[in-house]
């Protein structure tokens, strides 16, 4: 799942990134997202977190950190 774009970022052109860390629980499904760091500030770190939140990996469980870029 893509984040989606925030509209009103996309409208001012503006470009950035957010890095999330989120714990997989034993099903594979992604819990406790959080932000570790966004550029700029308070942008697109919704659009990143409900991204992730949406995710599924293999089970087992564990921890995972990505960055997700948002570019035009």
């Amino acid at each position: 799942m893509e984040p989606r774009y925030p509209p009103e970022a996309a409208r001012s052109g503006v470009e950035g990134f957010v890095e999330v860390e989120f714990t997989v629980d034993a099903e594979g499904k992604v819990e406790s997202v959080s932000v570790v760091n966004a550029r700029p500030s308070r942008t697109f770190e919704s659009a990143a977190v409900s991204a992730v939140k949406k995710w599924t990996f293999a089970p087992g469980g564990g921890r995972g950190k990505v960055r997700l870029d948002f570019a035009l």
